[in-house]
């Protein structure tokens, strides 16, 4: 519980590639969704506002709960600040509606995506960039 109010509050702390997340869920709100500081208006990508509302989508609870989210370490970028966001909020919904955890998890927003930056190879430009190869000639 918030004190000094009747609402209840989940906080979660997700990471996803290199990116680190800290999201806090409210119970009993106005539909208040803010990333860094920013409206949801702040990110011009359709995919990007679809991704944010999914977990409440899912679970009926658009517009009932405020949610504010938070980049605390990494690069970010278009596609990963929305999805570690949702992945954060999923958690804290699930924790405070327990009876909307199946509905998430079949859903697969309560499952931690593995995948993680591909390691740059030595004497190479990038992770699978290779270098040149020229054919020397026998004439020199």
């Amino acid at each position: 519980l918030i004190e000094g109010t009747e609402r209840r509050m989940a906080e979660a702390e997700v990471n996803l590639k290199a990116t680190y997340a800290k999201v806090e869920v409210r119970d009993n709100g106005t539909g208040l969704y803010t990333v860094d500081g920013y409206g949801l208006e702040y990110f011009r990508s359709l995919q990007a506002r679809e991704i944010f509302m999914t977990p409440l989508i899912v679970t009926d609870l658009l517009g009932e709960l405020d949610i504010i989210g938070n980049i605390t370490d990494g690069p970010g970028g278009t596609s990963v600040i929305p999805r570690v966001i949702r992945q954060g909020a999923s958690l804290c919904i699930a924790a405070l509606f327990p009876e909307h955890f199946d509905k998430l998890r079949l859903a697969g927003l309560l499952t931690h995506d593995p995948r993680t930056r591909e390691r740059c190879k030595i004497n190479q430009k990038g992770a699978r960039a290779k270098w040149i190869w020229f054919l020397k000639s026998a004439d020199g």
